[in-house]
Order: structure tokens, then C-alpha cells, then sequence
């Protein structure tokens, strides 16, 4: 194998990575001829005499499968296939001796001579890349999209026989597994069953819900049945004399419905005749806290019973031993201790021991109750008071009552303990280590209450901390802020460089966010890219708290590093102190959020206090609301229809509609401004309705058949309702879903939200036509043509607008409409302000225009009058 000391680069995941190829058991394996046919089908596919199945480990590559090639591997220091592993997409090197990642190579500068080199990356599980399947020649050469989507196939392949070989070593060891558990199984079986053969002792069991009942060897020998005896529940029942049955019957009953374990003595009949007595155990068994089944033992004590007044002390010694020894058995899983009347030790297990960790020579036969907590006490495993402890559990056990305790040891281990009472005196102690069970518990709870992503605090755990932070202040115990913030250009990042670095990039503003605060402060993520932090102190500094807000500003606006991209973005924060006299959660975010909003407005990447000015401008907005809402109700809001131009032969090609307040304080907002105003009451179904079906009204009026788009706001969709309201209105006025363009931004793409999906996918059954609108800036970024398969794109008006001034803006015009036309959809241009323009963007290969020079925006019945003359022009 060839050494060298080339540097390579390294998997961020590299550790994992590395793991994942050692649990897969492959490196190093014996080769096979499925793995040897795929390296001469690729090397026959690109015709190269060289083809490899390459394992990338620590610090060599080996072959898995080899063709053209005598070598095993070679160190990972010269290999290619270490670059290959950088990426999810196939690895082409040309001409290795032009690249400067491979032009000292020795492999390139000796033998083989590598040239050309073209990896596919091979990965089971789509995160850890375990190596490449590749082809090489001597001669430089290029790949063809027909090669290299045959050379991604049989990687394809050759994952799937990595996971066929992972899949066949673990049955095997599975089944080697289960060969030893079963070989165990019998010894102990074969074992139980000499020791009951000698005791005299029989066993038996009962599942649940079937009710299946299985007796041992020496229950059937008691019993006198035949070896294959199957016995049954009710029958089973059958061999006690008929004054026992109902003792028996009532035992099983109890035990079968709230899982209470009986021992009694009976008269019994042999399925020969022979009279005897009988002592029946039985104790329920548990699983995961739910009742399984019953278990027990079966024992002939005639003998016993005919020398019962001469052997008066024995029977109750052996009654006492017969007690401890059923408790202990049917507790063989748990630790089991056993102390009598005078608490002292009588019987315990191994499990015991180990559960609570104690050295040895501590436990012995009689040692006190007492001395047992005092050890635990000097060990540290035991905090509490040893003399309260030690009498009020002896109390309990006298009064009949059992009682159940948790204890965390020094090591960690969490230990459940219950001790019952036994008759006569004393009790039983049962004792489990519920470590696994509790740390599941708390990290469920984690989980719930802290972001999966981040680790910071979750929505629902600030909401509990807000809420009791609160009372603090209503009470006067704590002072409290709150500041909200959101991440400037996050978006962006997120686009250009995909979720993966976006996640990344929150990780990182976590990190920073936990530095600039105190560890009594709450930092949380809301969502998105916005997050909230609670600072609570018995004195609260506006000075200090500028100062934190100051340094956030500064630590987010460092560049960040992530997976070989170095990103800048922002932070803007909004900051509110809480009023003991006027505080609850939702007036503190609204302030917050408030002065967030003034931030945003100001330029962002600042920090700004709710303030006076804040407040008025609060109740301004209140007002809009209530004024809003009214208009809605009242129907004091106007549409006005804005017309389309098919820009090859000025002709009329549609309207786009838009809403107008009546209400002259409020005439001069835009539509968008007033669908921001309803979006703040929670009312923009309500006014998305109310425009779908009053547009599709007017537009049935028309004597033209041309298309009528509507701009639909992202909170609009994702929960049904603008479907259903479509859906209505065509159906209602018979408007063709064709003519429908609903016009969406690429927001709603960034969430990745599935309802919103499926609701613009049954509105496109309908036939109506999903328009993707402001493209070329912000949201309506290129990548999201790939998400959806729109039916034109709305070019933003901005970018008209530079025409004349910027000669750059003319190429991007006709790149977006030569992607439009490739993709097969329409382009349409916004903000057309001269003919200059409208020539421009015609030549540009835009199809549709519209703006001020094409026309303004006017009423329904003004381009009803005005639509028939563009009509009869275009005509």
C-alpha cells in the first residue's frame, strides 16, 4: 500500500462517519462476485481501464471490489476518494495533472498516471459517506450526463449490496445469538427441573389475556396426570375438593383482576382419587407496571398436615421460611430484601447488593434496618435523616400500609423501592434499577419543552417561564425584560446555501446568544429565525440591559464559518422592561414586538426599547384594527382592477385585481398595507374571501374571455380555506378555473409546509393557474421554481424600473424570461413605465406586461368600458 503524506480534507461528521463504516463490519471483508460484476459494468460503461469500489477508514482506502488494478488500497493521503467524500454529487477530475489538488500526487506523477477520475459518493444512510465508486484512466478525458447518471446508478447498487451484506451479518448474529439464549434456556430448565424433582416443589404459570396455563413436570407428578397433560384453568380448579373450590376460585379471581398473589392450604383429589393436601402460591407478574400474568408454586404437604400438632414449631419456621422463599422468587428480576419484626435481615439477593451498590461485607445476616440506612448515609447515597427514615418506615409496615420510595444514588443510579408488610411481622423490601426509565422520562421532557435543533428553551417552555416569571413581578419578588429577536438576511443564507447550512448557522447564533447572557437569563427559540430572551434579577438596569443588547448586536454580525462558507448576517431586538401595575405575557410581546418592528423600519441590525413613542403608535395601530374589522363587516372596502397587456401585439389579456378602503382616513394605504392590517386582526380569510368572490362577480361581467389574477397572502394558505372559497366561487358563478391566476409570494415556499403544498396543488385540479409573483428579489428567489410546478412567474417591478438606468438589468430580464420559456411557463413584467420600457422587455421575450403605461388601476365598471376598446384594438 503506497504512503504518503499528501493533505486531505476531512467530513465534518468524520467520527461518525468513521463509525458507521466500522458498524457496518465491510472493511476488510471477503470480496464478492455481485460487488466485482458492478466495478466492470462501470469500468465498461465509461470504457476506462480502471474501476474501483473504494472504502474510505482513518488512514488508508481499500478496494472492496477491483478492476484493472493489481493494488489492495493505498493510504488516504494520495487517495481521490477522500475528496469524493466532501460532497453528496459524484467527484470529476478531468485532467489531474491541471488540478492543484492532485498535480503532486504520486499517483498522478507515478504509477498508474492517473488523469481522469470520475467518484460517485456511496452512503447507507444519506449522512455518512462510507466511501466512492469511481473509474480512472491514464488519459485525460470528459463525462457525459449519460455516464455520470449511470455511474450515480450503480453506486446506487452498490449501496444496496452494503446494506444486503449488513443486513445478512446481523441475522447471523442474531441467530448465533438466539442459538446461545436458547442453550441457556435449557440448562436452566433442565436445572428448575431437578431442583423441583428434589424439593418436591411444582410450578406453574398463567398468561395473560389467553389465559394459557403451563405446569412443570413435577405439578403434573402431583397432580398424577400423564407427562403430555394439558391442563386448563377451569379444570385445573376440578382436583380440589369441592369445599376448596371457591377458596381457590376467589384467590385466582383477585389475583387475575388487580393482581393480588394468594397462599393457602387445601385438600386436593388426584386425577387418580388419592385425597391429599396441597399448599397453592401464587403472585402476580408484572411488566413495564401492567399486569402479564400470575405465577406460582404447587407443593403436597399431607404429611405435613397429619403431623401438624406434634410439629407445631416446624410448621411455623417452615410457614416462615415457605413465606420469604415465594416473595423472593416471584421477585427474582428485582433486588429483594427481607426483615423481620425486629427489622433485622433475614434474606436478601445478589440484585440487592448491586442495585445499591454496596461493598462488600456490609450486608450479613441480622444486621438492623438501622445500621443498613446509616451505611448508605456515610457512602453519600443517603441524604435525609436516618433515625425519621428508619421509624416511620417501621411504622407503616405495622399499620399494614406499604410504602413506595425512589432514591438517587451518589453514582447517579435511581433506584424504586417498595416494601409491604408480611404477616406475623416484618416485611419485604422489592427494589429495581429505574435509571433508564426516569432518564427517558426527563429527556421526553426535555424534548417537549426545549427546541430539538438548538437545545435552547422551546415556545412552550417560555410560555411556562414568562408566565411565572410574571407573578414574580406581580408580587414583587423579581424585576423582568423581555427582548425579542429576529436574524437579519437569514433568509437569504438559507436560500443561497440550503437548510442544511441555515440549521448550522442557528446552532451557532445559539452559541453566541448563551455567551452574551447570564445562565439565570432564558434564552429561547420561538421559531424561524426569531428568538426571545427573559432576564429576570431582583433589580433590572436599562444601562446593562443596552449593553447585553449591544454586544448580541455586535456577536451576530461577526461572520460565521459553516462547512467552508463564511456568512454575515444580523440581529434586530426589540426591549421591553415589565410594569408591576401592568404586565401579562401578551402586552410584553406586543411591546417587544414592537420595537422590534421599529428596529426593522430603521434598517435593521440595532436594538431599540419600547418606548412613549411605541405606545402611541400601539394605539394607532389598535384603532386601524378596529377600523379594519369594521370595514370588513361593513363591506367599506373597494376592488380595483389593474389591466395586463399581451406585450407582442398590445393586446388585453387579463386584470389584476386589488382592495381599496372607503374610509378617507385610510385611502391612501396600499393593498398591501391593508392586507397587512388584516393579517394583525386575524381577518385575512376573511378578506381573501370576500376579494375571490366579489372579483370572480365582476369578472363574469365581462363580454371577454381573459384571465383575472388575485395576489393571495401566505397566511392565507395551509389550512383549507382559501380551497374551499375558490372552489365555491367558481362553482357558484360558473367561472372557468382557467381564467383564475392566483399569485403567490416565495415565502410560502421557505416554510416548507405540507398543507400549503396540498392546498396549491388541488387548486391547480381546479385548473386555476399558480403564478409566482415579485420574482427575481427577496423570497422569489430561482430555487424555488424547483419546489413547485408554477404556471408563470411574475416578474418584480423593480427590476423594469432600472431598464433605462442600468444596463445590466436588460441581460437579467432576458435571462428570467429565457428560464421562463425553457421551463415552459409565462413570464409577465411589472412596473412598465414607458414605451422604452415595454419595447425592452418585449425584445427581452416577456410575455405579458403591466404598470403605469400600460394602465392604472380602475374600477370594475371603468375597465368593463375600457376592456371592450382594448379588446376591439387588439382585434
Amino acid at each position: 500500500m503506497m504512503e504518503s503524506k499528501v493533505n486531505y480534507p476531512l467530513p465534518f461528521n468524520e467520527q461518525a462517519r468513521l463509525n458507521a463504516l466500522r458498524e457496518l463490519r465491510i472493511f476488510r471483508s471477503e470480496r464478492t462476485p455481485e460487488f466485482n460484476a458492478i466495478v466492470e459494468l462501470a469500468a465498461g460503461v465509461f470504457d476506462c481501464p480502471v474501476a474501483l469500489i473504494s472504502l474510505v477508514g482513518e488512514d488508508e482506502q481499500w478496494f472492496k471490489a477491483k478492476c484493472g488494478l493489481a493494488a489492495d488500497g493505498t493510504s488516504r493521503g494520495v487517495a481521490f476518494c477522500a475528496h469524493a467524500l466532501m460532497g453528496k454529487d459524484i467527484l470529476v477530475v478531468e485532467d489531474a495533472r491541471k488540478d492543484p489538488r492532485f498535480l503532486d500526487n504520486p499517483l498522478v506523477t507515478g504509477e498508474p498516471h492517473i488523469r481522469f477520475y470520475a467518484g460517485c459518493p456511496i452512503s447507507v444512510d444519506g449522512e455518512h459517506v462510507l466511501g466512492t465508486l469511481c473509474v480512472i484512466d491514464s488519459e485525460p478525458r470528459m463525462t457525459t450526463a449519460y455516464e455520470r447518471s449511470q455511474l450515480k446508478r450503480l453506486a446506487t447498487a452498490v449501496e444496496g449490496l452494503i446494506r444486503a451484506h449488513d443486513s445478512s451479518r446481523r441475522t447471523r448474529e442474531l441467530a448465533e445469538a438466539a442459538e446461545i439464549r436458547d442453550a441457556q434456556i435449557r440448562r436452566q430448565w433442565k436445572l428448575l427441573e431437578q431442583v423441583t424433582r428434589v424439593s418436591g416443589v411444582g410450578g406453574w404459570e398463567l398468561e395473560f389475556p389467553d389465559n394459557k396455563l403451563t405446569w412443570t413436570d413435577q405439578t403434573k407428578r402431583l397432580h398424577e396426570v400423564p407427562a403430555d397433560y394439558e391442563p386448563q384453568l377451569d379444570t385445573a380448579i376440578e382436583f380440589y375438593a369441592p369445599e376448596a373450590r371457591p377458596i381457590i376460585q376467589t384467590a385466582v379471581e383477585k389475583g387475575t383482576e388487580s393482581g393480588r398473589g394468594w397462599d393457602v392450604e387445601l385438600p386436593f383429589i388426584t386425577a387418580t382419587g388419592r385425597h391429599t393436601w396441597v399448599r397453592a402460591v401464587g403472585a402476580p407478574v408484572y411488566d413495564g407496571g401492567q399486569l402479564t400474568g400470575l405465577v406460582g408454586a404447587f407443593q403436597d404437604i399431607s404429611e405435613r398436615k397429619e403431623s401438624e400438632l406434634r410439629l407445631r414449631e416446624s410448621e411455623r419456621l417452615a410457614r416462615l421460611h415457605y413465606e420469604e422463599l415465594d416473595v423472593t422468587l416471584s421477585n427474582m428480576t428485582q433486588g429483594v430484601s427481607v426483615f423481620d419484626s425486629n427489622a433485622r435481615l433475614t434474606v436478601w439477593n445478589r440484585q440487592y447488593i448491586d442495585i445499591f451498590e454496596k461493598p462488600d461485607g456490609e450486608i450479613e445476616k441480622g444486621v438492623s434496618f438501622h445500621r443498613v440506612i446509616e451505611s448508605e448515609k456515610e457512602r453519600g447515597d443517603f441524604e435525609g435523616d436516618v433515625d425519621e427514615m428508619v421509624s416511620g418506615l417501621i411504622q407503616k409496615m405495622r399499620d399494614g400500609e406499604t410504602q413506595v420510595s425512589q432514591l438517587r444514588l451518589r453514582s447517579g443510579r435511581i433506584v424504586s423501592s417498595v416494601h409491604a408488610p408480611m404477616p406475623g411481622g416484618g416485611w419485604v423490601g422489592t427494589h429495581a434499577d429505574i435509571t433508564a426509565q426516569v432518564e427517558a422520562a426527563e429527556r421526553i421532557q426535555h424534548a417537549a419543552l426545549h427546541d430539538t435543533l438548538t437545545g435552547l428553551a422551546n415556545r412552550s417552555l417560555f410560555n411556562l417561564e414568562i408566565e411565572r416569571t410574571i407573578e414574580n413581578v406581580r408580587s414583587g419578588r423579581q424585576q423582568m425584560a423581555l427582548m425579542l429577536l429576529d436574524l437579519d438576511r437569514f433568509k437569504q443564507v438559507n436560500d443561497l446555501l440550503g437548510h442544511p447550512v441555515g440549521d448550522a448557522l442557528l446552532v451557532q447564533v445559539a452559541e453566541r446568544l448563551r455567551f452574551c447572557v447570564r445562565p439565570s437569563d432564558l434564552v429561547a427559540r420561538l421559531g424561524g429565525d426569531e428568538f426571545a430572551v427573559i432576564f429576570r434579577d431582583r433589580n433590572i438596569s436599562k444601562d446593562n440591559l443596552a449593553k447585553i443588547a449591544g454586544r448580541i448586536v455586535r456577536d451576530i454580525s461577526r461572520p460565521f464559518k459553516i462547512n467552508g462558507h463564511t456568512t454575515e448576517i444580523g440581529a434586530s431586538i426589540g426591549i421591553t422592561i415589565a410594569s408591576p401595575t401592568d404586565c401579562d405575557a401578551e402586552t410584553l410581546l406586543a411591546q417587544a414586538d414592537s420595537a422590534l418592528y421599529k428596529v426593522k423600519q430603521n434598517g435593521r441590525s440595532d436594538y431599540r426599547f419600547f418606548d412613549t413613542a411605541i405606545a402611541e403608535e400601539m394605539a394607532r395601530r389598535r384603532e386601524r384594527a378596529a377600523a379594519m374589522r369594521a370595514a370588513i363587516e361593513q363591506k367599506a372596502l373597494d376592488l380595483v382592477y389593474r389591466p395586463i397587456m399581451k406585450l407582442r401585439d398590445r393586446s388585453f389579456s387579463g386584470a389584476e385585481v386589488s382592495v381599496r378602503w372607503r374610509d378617507s382616513t385610510y385611502s391612501d394605504l396600499t393593498p398591501a398595507e391593508i392586507v397587512r392590517a388584516a393579517e394583525e386582526i386575524g381577518a385575512t380569510t376573511e378578506l381573501g374571501g370576500m376579494i375571490i368572490e366579489r372579483a370572480i362577480s365582476d369578472a363574469c361581467a365581462w363580454e371577454w374571455d381573459k384571465a383575472l389574477c388575485i395576489n393571495v397572502s401566505m397566511r392565507q394558505l395551509g389550512q383549507g380555506d382559501l380551497l374551499k372559497q375558490v372552489r365555491s366561487a367558481l362553482e357558484r358563478y360558473r367561472f372557468e378555473g382557467r381564467r383564475l391566476e392566483l399569485a403567490i409570494c416565495g415565502q410560502v415556499l421557505t416554510r416548507d409546509d405540507a398543507a400549503s403544498f396540498d392546498e396549491l396543488h388541488a387548486l391547480r385540479k381546479l385548473g386555476v393557474r399558480i403564478i409566482l409573483r415579485g420574482f427575481g428579489t427577496g423570497d422569489a428567489a430561482f430555487n424555488n421554481l424547483c419546489r413547485f410546478p408554477f404556471d408563470g412567474v411574475k416578474i418584480d417591478a423593480c427590476l423594469a424600473q432600472r431598464l433605462d438606468e442600468d444596463p445590466q438589468s436588460s441581460s437579467i430580464m432576458c435571462a428570467i424570461a429565457g428560464l421562463a420559456k425553457d421551463l415552459g411557463i409565462e413570464a409577465t413584467a411589472d412596473g412598465i413605465e414607458g414605451e422604452m420600457q415595454m419595447a425592452m422587455l418585449t425584445a427581452a421575450g416577456c410575455v405579458h406586461g403591466q404598470g403605469e403605461h400600460i394602465g392604472t388601476s380602475v374600477t370594475a365598471d371603468e375597465l368593463f368600458s375600457g376592456g371592450r376598446t382594448l379588446v376591439a384594438n387588439s382585434a
